[in-house]
């Protein structure tokens, strides 16, 4: 390995060549000699690299930043300046060292977590440890995606109050049906709220993966949830759910408005969005739903229209609620295009369609 002068002398020369292509090849060699024996390096030394490696990397196009990301990533003694650096850029750069790098402190992800784009978010999920000070982070700022990478990934620890957020934001989010039940520390508690709503494949699965519940016991859960929706239906009786309850105290507190719809979309908190929307519209839940599934936006600018909601409030649930990785941006210009081309009176003459079809359905259930 070349010794300290021989190194320092490298450092000066690439922080003083002008040419591109000869700061492009200096910075390769200047990284092999740092990875050949990064823990022989004094505290000094290692500074002096990190702050001039990372000062011509971001001279450069992001292609060298891309290469010496994914070379130190895995690096424990890696410059901490500039794996930071790193992380905090854009995600082709990050993607690397958000996902393996050692260096990266709980201190350091958070901060990333609560600010950068959720695709940033999701490259955390794939570290081999997470925290569950971390998951809560990414369970609030996530969008669905990100929240499935998050319980996908076994090494993640999850407290009961954040896995309580995941189960309750699962309601309206398929997605999340399996990893959740997947995963060894789901309470047996929350496990049986998810029976009301996951498909017969996944009732059965929990009997056959879970091994903390007794079998028998599980199959108990399932006819006494099954009996109590059953009861329910027949018996018409007011039995809400929690987003349901916090939305009715909403309205009884005259808080719920508009305002109040674009926070609960912007919060991603599905269930509490589509309750409100309901509300709001004066139309049944299971519409609202459909509106929400709708991944065209047809049904949800109707909706906004009709209510005479500002484009802004279509623009929150479509950036928010809908996760970006799952449109381009011109679908995302087409969804914005059908909201201003939708009229109010054409709106209006929808829903009161949609209203008299659903007291059609409810007529014919009862029946």
């Amino acid at each position: 390995m070349p010794d300290n002068r021989t190194r320092l002398e490298q450092l000066v020369d690439l922080a003083g060549e002008k040419s591109s292509d000869r700061r492009r090849e200096l910075l390769r060699e200047i990284t092999d000699v740092f990875l050949t024996e990064p823990e022989n390096l004094n505290a000094t030394e290692s500074q002096y690299f990190g702050e001039i490696m990372g000062k011509v990397a971001y001279d450069l196009e992001s292609e060298v930043r891309v290469e010496l990301a994914n070379r130190l990533a895995s690096e424990a003694a890696a410059p901490p300046e500039l794996v930071r650096q790193l992380a905090n850029d854009e995600i082709q750069v990050a993607q690397p060292v958000l996902a393996q790098s050692p260096v990266l402190g709980e201190d350091d992800l958070i901060e990333i977590a609560a600010s950068k784009s959720q695709e940033h978010l999701f490259a955390i999920t794939k570290r081999p440890h997470i925290s569950e000070k971390l998951s809560d982070v990414l369970v609030d700022k996530g969008d669905d995606r990100v929240v499935h990478g998050l319980v996908k990934n076994q090494n993640a620890k999850i407290g009961e109050a954040t896995m309580g957020k995941v189960v309750a934001r699962a309601e309206g989010s398929e997605l999340l049906h399996k990893p959740l039940i997947d995963r060894p520390d789901l309470p047996a508690d929350m496990m049986k709220e998810m029976l009301s709503y996951v498909s017969e494949s996944l009732k059965n699965e929990i009997l056959e993966q879970t091994n903390h519940v007794n079998s028998d016991k599980l199959k108990e859960i399932i006819s006494d949830v099954e009996t109590s929706i059953e009861e329910r239906a027949n018996a018409n009786k007011d039995v809400r759910s929690k987003p349901e309850f916090l939305i009715d105290q909403l309205m009884r507190s005259g808080d719920l408005n508009e305002a109040k719809l674009c926070e609960l979309a912007r919060q991603k908190m599905v269930p509490e969005y589509i309750c409100a929307l309901a509300r709001l519209a004066d139309i049944d839940m299971a519409t609202a739903k459909r509106a929400i599934l709708d991944r065209s936006g047809e049904g949800l600018a109707i909706i906004c229209k009709a209510c005479g909601f500002e484009q802004s409030t279509y623009s929150a649930t479509i950036n928010n609620i809908w996760p970006e990785s799952e449109r381009s941006i011109e679908q995302s210009c087409r969804m914005i295009a059908l909201y201003q081309q939708v009229t109010p009176e054409t709106a209006q003459r929808v829903m009161r369609f949609w209203k008299v079809r659903q007291q059609s359905e409810d007529a014919t259930a009862t029946a």
